[in-house]
Parts: C-alpha cells; sequence; structure tokens
C-alpha cells in the first residue's frame, strides 16, 4: 500500500544491479469493487460494529444513525436515563478501540450537512466526510491547508484524533477555530478561543472523552496546486541527504519496505504548471519541477502528477488492502536516529517475520500546536508509521502486528518521548501519557467536570486517561 493510501501495484525499475519498489495508485474503480463497499465500518446481521480493518469490534446496545441534533439529543437523554454510555463513530478508520461501547452508539453518516461558508471558513456537521468538504471547497476556490492520506473519514473523527499530513501546519485539528459541542448534561455549548478557551483547547483532540460534536468551523484557504513526486532512493542514501532535502522542501515525507534499501521520497511542490491527468488517474509523468540541488537529475524511474491541492494529498478512494497501522510522534530533529534504532529492532525479529504479511515504514512531518491532548503539543514533530499489511479480505496476524507495534512504542516512548496516535494501534496507559503529555493532568480535570459520570467513556479512555 502506499503512503498515500492509494492502493498499490509493484514496478520494478532496473538500475544495474538494483531492484526499485515503487508504489502508486490503483485505478479508481478497482478499489471501489473492494467487497467493503464505500463506507469504512461494517454492522452486520447480529448487530456488531466492526472497524475499518476488521479488527476492532462491538456489540452496542443499539445502533443508531441520527439525520438531525435533535436525534442526537434525544440518544443522549435516552442514555443519560438508562444509565449506559453514548459514543459516536465516523467512517471507521481509526485502528484504536476509540470508540468501542456496550451502550448506543451513533452512526454519524447520515448528519453530514455542510452549512455553510465565508470568505475563509466553512461550517459543516460532525459526520461530514472530509471528500466532500474538499469537492464543496474546490467549487469555490477553496482548500483546507492540508489533509491526511485519504479523505473518507468523518471531519469530527478526524479531527478529535488529529489526523494529520506533513508539511508546513498542524494536524486537522488546528484548522478548526470553533465547536459546538453537546455535553454529558445534555445542554450544548460554543467553544473557541476566546469563550470557553480551556474546553476549546482540549475538545479539538478530545478522542470523544469530553461531549459529542455537532458542528465544527475550519479555517480555509485559497485552493493551489502542487506537483507531487514519488522518486526511488536507497534507503541510507535518503537518510544521508535528508537535512538538506528538509531544507529545500516543506513538503516531505519518506518510505521504505523493510528489510529491503528500497525508499521512496515522496514531495508536493508547489506549481503554477496547468493541470494534465491529474493524480487521480492513475497516470504520470517526469517531474516539472528540477531535481534537488546538488542532483544532477531526478532518478530513473521517477513519478510526478499536476493537480489541485487537495487531489495530490489524498487518495479518490479507500485502499484496496487491509493493514493495520501504528503512529509514534517524536521530536522531528531526532527523525534519522529513530528510525535507525527501529531499524535496529527490525532486524533483530527478522527470524519472526511471518513472509505472507507484506511491511511499509514511513515518516512525515508536523508543526507544533497548543492543543492539550495533540501528539504535536509544542513540538515539531515527526511521525513515524509502522503498517502491517494483510489482504483485501482480512487483516494481518495479531501476532506481527503486535510484535512490530511493541517493538516501536517501546523505543519511541523510553529513548525519545514518542507520543501515540489515539486512532491507531497502541498499548499506552494513563502513566504513560502523563510522562509525556504537559497538559494531561488539565485535560482529566477538565474530562471530570464536564463528564463526571462517565457518559462518554469506554474501556480504551479509561485506560488512556484514569489511574
Amino acid at each position: 500500500v502506499n503512503w498515500d493510501g492509494r492502493g498499490k501495484f509493484l514496478l520494478k525499475h532496473m538500475a544495474g544491479n538494483r531492484s526499485w519498489l515503487l508504489f502508486g495508485v490503483l485505478a479508481t474503480l478497482a478499489v471501489l469493487s473492494c467487497a467493503r463497499g464505500l463506507h469504512g465500518a461494517q454492522k452486520d446481521a447480529s448487530g456488531t460494529w466492526v472497524n475499518w480493518d476488521g479488527r476492532q469490534k462491538c456489540s452496542p446496545h443499539s445502533i443508531l444513525q441520527p439525520k438531525s441534533e435533535v436525534e442526537i439529543l434525544d440518544s443522549v437523554q435516552t442514555a443519560i436515563s438508562q444509565k449506559i454510555p453514548i459514543k459516536a463513530a465516523g467512517d471507521g478508520h481509526s485502528f484504536s478501540p476509540i470508540v468501542l461501547t456496550e451502550g448506543i452508539l451513533l452512526d454519524l453518516v447520515q448528519f453530514n450537512q455542510i452549512l455553510g461558508a465565508t470568505d475563509n471558513t466553512v461550517t459543516v456537521q460532525a459526520g461530514t466526510r472530509i471528500h466532500d468538504i474538499n469537492a464543496f471547497l474546490a467549487a469555490r476556490g477553496r482548500a483546507l491547508a492540508n489533509l491526511g492520506a485519504i479523505s473518507m473519514q468523518s471531519i469530527a473523527g478526524a479531527t478529535q484524533t488529529n489526523t494529520h499530513g506533513t508539511g508546513p501546519t498542524g494536524g486537522l485539528a488546528t484548522l478548526i477555530i470553533e465547536v459546538r459541542v453537546l455535553l454529558a448534561n445534555a445542554t450544548i455549548v460554543v467553544a473557541n478561543a476566546t469563550h470557553n478557551s480551556d474546553l476549546f483547547h482540549a475538545i479539538r483532540v478530545g478522542m470523544g472523552a469530553l461531549g459529542l460534536l455537532l458542528t465544527l468551523t475550519l479555517e480555509t484557504v485559497p485552493l493551489w496546486t502542487m506537483e507531487r513526486i514519488a522518486a526511488p532512493m536507497l534507503l541510507e542514501d535518503l537518510m544521508s541527504q535528508l537535512p538538506a532535502l528538509r531544507k529545500q522542501y516543506e513538503r516531505l515525507q519518506w518510505y521504505w519496505t523493510p528489510y529491503t534499501q528500497n525508499a521512496t521520497l515522496l514531495l508536493r511542490v508547489n506549481t503554477s504548471a496547468p493541470i494534465t491527468t491529474g493524480c487521480w488517474s492513475g497516470a504520470s509523468s517526469l517531474p516539472l519541477t528540477p531535481p534537488p540541488a546538488g542532483w544532477a537529475a531526478w532518478p530513473a524511474g521517477t513519478k510526478a502528477c499536476v493537480d489541485a491541492s487537495y487531489r495530490t494529498l489524498t487518495a479518490p478512494a479507500d485502499d484496496a488492502t487491509l493493514y493495520t497501522e501504528m503512529e509514534m510522534m517524536v521530536g522531528a530533529e531526532n527523525d534519522v536516529s529513530v528510525i535507525r534504532d527501529f531499524i535496529s529492532f527490525q532486524e533483530s525479529v527478522k527470524s519472526m517475520h511471518d513472509p505472507r504479511w507484506s511491511l511499509f515504514t514511513g515518516v512525515r512531518y508536523v508543526e507544533p500546536d497548543s492543543i492539550w491532548l495533540s501528539p504535536f503539543y509544542n513540538r515539531s514533530t515527526a511521525v513515524v508509521s509502522m503498517i502491517v499489511l494483510g489482504t483485501a479480505n482480512r487483516t494481518a496476524a495479531n501476532d506481527e502486528i503486535s510484535m512490530y507495534d511493541h517493538g516501536l512504542q517501546r523505543l519511541a516512548f523510553e529513548r525519545y518521548q514518542g507520543r501515540p496516535h489515539p486512532g491507531k494501534n497502541n498499548f499506552f496507559t494513563a502513566s504513560d501519557m502523563s510522562k509525556v503529555y504537559p497538559r494531561f493532568q488539565d485535560f482529566v480535570n477538565l474530562r471530570k467536570q464536564v463528564d463526571p459520570h462517565g457518559l462518554f467513556s469506554n474501556q480504551y479512555l479509561q485506560t488512556l486517561l484514569e489511574d
């Protein structure tokens, strides 16, 4: 699976005796033919809710699909009267058990209206899919300043875990300038930087623990054009040149196939070049952007496309291959060090690797923010991703996933004060969280005020937030 979540294909480019392993884009129709359909989460005949990769499951008291705030408020009042918890789910793309509940589960797929826009903002309901926001804004010459690899998620789900891209911005939660929230006492409040400011600084990455987001107002920017460039490199060459490359390119990420030297440098460069085939067609060409300083030319096999910003940042459809992902966030200055440590760990467990499952490791970069439990709080961050791929019909074996994810978390946390992505696989406890989040106790105290009886809680949140 490629780093942008656009399916996979294998292209071997021979350079002397070296084989380059590249990843790219499947045709959209092939991805849409995947048996899972357009939505990530599933509900089976027994009433069991299942997330996208099939590893997180629950059997709620009831699964509801509200269309209005009135219906959501009715559901909360029912949960209060029956003394059962209530959670909300978006598209089910979180790999952690963040939405699992035995109480009421709100599937927000129909709570998805775009309510309006100004010259530099857009206001949407919590279940609105990111791809719908992108299309709405593009038609008006606007865009979100950054995006994650896919756009099927609901905007509330993506921001509650601070889904992110790479480049000169924070995560998606930093785009929020105001929210309307339904609290555990069944009241609706507005929070922004000047009104209910503590709630605002906490709930933008609230993990669903503080209340139900109803509407979000997001900052927008003018739509722009970028060239997306994927250049194959040897891993050691890439890491040795990384400091210079990061100084030259503000939207840079890189990845490699573990147990090989096959790496890819992925860039997105602002351009005024015309859009021809775009980035969603599967077509590619040679880069129009000059090669990096000191390079005579782009490496053989480099692929590029030019498109509107959101089309270079996200995929047009869901992934064709099921996978499970962990991300650990460390200081950006430690990017190469943590990767060398992780490579050493990967080598130490190589004999236990099951070759049925393909592996992927990548790095992205995110700017600091001031959100209390954001993984990027007050720190320029390198995001280390570990992906274990399954097949089109099943995720990889739990032992394989656990082996690599435990290894990454342990070394990133113990050596680099690593923080978890709360929507992805992790094994953190409240004790761990308190060591790497300076505002952890402030968040815990606020949670006790706004949800004293744990209406929005579940076992995962108890593990992360309670002693």
